[in-house]
């Protein structure tokens, strides 16, 4: 791996952030032409002067993390090499998506080529300038700043700088589809979460995208606007910067939370038993996310298990437990380098991807099929760890169990020489119950 990977990932995009905004002019239909350019695309920064807050708030976010995330460069560096180039735009169509519109990425680009704009990742103009969603998959949408710039505000003040426009597209949740539905080449579905909203309890109610992921608040649009509706631009997921990035504390908390509100976990298990008996466990692990399955996303690369430890707390022996982590800091599945599949009980939900002759493979454009198991929304699925205890005991015994999340499996980011980013992985524990049982 290149050495000072962080500082090189933070200066692109401190280079990025303290670009002085360009002249300020206001967006005009070109007459002799419909050819857009990159001049046609205000950046962020120009975008800053008038929404401040939006801006602050998207500075930090995943949106703007998109383009020099060091994961989805590797990632994309080694499809690019595998196929031939073929992989094309299929990942930056998304991750820098006019940008890539505009031809600014071509296969084997390198982001200290491209012009600043480009690393600014999904700004605003990349949401904000849709003119049209072909379909709800892989960025299938067109691009028109000149003529207007659009939002989901009903009666937009109109000012000196761009026309502004209200679009359904942004209350019906259909902006977010475009790039939170992706299939691969050969027609596998790699990512499905507009899908599972569109399925979802959440939408039957009414609720949007938008409620949870850019909740609603009282302020206003833009600095000498009236005070109305306007909506969060932090855009909280799962995902959480791995280098030095804006408001990578704050936004790491703001994850932490959501994970937090997003399950329940129950466990029964008897008040007391015996050495020598069975010690029935049952554990229940509810979604209370309505708007899509849990884990949701590129389901593929998280990792969402539960841990359960059993402890003679007398003795401190461990009788039981599942879903620890070996040396490499991975679960003990097939992947484990140290000791694969030594957690026959190991319980997790993601998604396995097979190659063209069924074998593992673990990179979107490798899959000719998948197998995604999930929890769907506001359900509840029931596990068992039913124990035969040891024929000594000192008691009584501690039972833990946690419900645990992480963005990547270390060994992922090993696979693309991304070892200094694997050691420091955060796994957030998303529910945890504790009891004391005790003993004869």
């Amino acid at each position: 791996m290149k050495k000072n990977l962080k500082i090189l990932y933070f200066t692109l995009f401190s280079a990025l952030m303290s670009t002085g905004c360009e002249h300020l002019k206001p967006l005009q239909v070109d007459e002799e032409t419909d050819q857009l350019s990159l001049a046609d695309f205000p950046s962020a920064e120009t975008c800053a002067e008038c929404h401040p807050n939006h801006y602050q708030e998207w500075r930090g976010s995943a949106h703007a993390y998109a383009a020099i995330d060091p994961v989805f460069l590797e990632m994309q560096k080694l499809g690019q090499e595998e196929t031939g180039q073929k992989l094309g735009q299929f990942c930056i169509q998304c991750h820098s998506p006019v940008s890539s519109k505009l031809g600014l990425t071509p296969p084997g680009y390198k982001n200290e080529d491209l012009p600043a704009f480009a690393l600014e990742g999904v700004n605003c103009i990349g949401c904000h300038a849709i003119s049209k969603i072909k379909e709800n998959k892989n960025a299938e949408l067109e691009y028109d700043p000149r003529t207007a710039i659009r939002g989901p505000i009903a009666d937009p003040v109109q000012n000196n700088f761009h026309r502004s426009v209200y679009d359904d597209n942004f209350k019906q949740s259909l902006i977010c589809g475009a790039c939170h539905n992706v299939v691969n080449g050969v027609g596998v579905t790699i990512e499905d979460t507009f899908g599972e909203w569109q399925r979802s309890p959440a939408r039957e109610i009414g609720q949007k995208c938008t409620d949870c992921h850019m909740p609603a608040y009282r302020g206003k649009a833009a600095v000498n606007g009236p005070e109305r509706e306007v909506h969060r631009h932090f855009f909280v997921g799962v995902d959480v910067a791995l280098i030095d990035f804006p408001d990578r504390r704050r936004q790491s908390e703001m994850v932490t939370a959501l994970l937090q509100s997003a399950a329940a976990l129950e466990v029964e298990a008897p008040s007391q038993t015996k050495a020598g008996d069975y010690l029935p466990i049952s554990v229940n692990v509810t979604s209370k996310t309505a708007g899509h399955h849990l884990p949701s996303g590129a389901v593929a690369d998280r990792q969402m298990w539960l841990e359960v430890t059993l402890t003679d707390k007398g003795s401190g022996q461990i009788i039981y437990q599942s879903g620890h982590l070996d040396a490499n800091g991975d679960l003990m599945d097939r992947h484990s380098e140290l000791q694969p599949s030594a957690d026959q009980d190991l319980i997790q939900w993601h998604q396995k991807m097979a190659g063209a002759n069924g074998n593992d493979v673990f990179f979107s454009w490798q899959a000719f099929d998948q197998r995604t198991q999930t929890i769907p929304p506001l359900e509840t699925v029931s596990l068992s760890y039913d124990q035969l205890l040891p024929a000594q005991l000192t008691g009584p015994l501690q039972l833990k169990v946690k419900l645990r999340f992480r963005t990547f499996p270390p060994f992922l980011l090993r696979k693309l020489n991304l070892d200094e980013l694997a050691a420091q992985l955060p796994i957030v524990d998303m529910a945890q119950w504790e009891g004391t049982i005790s003993t004869q």
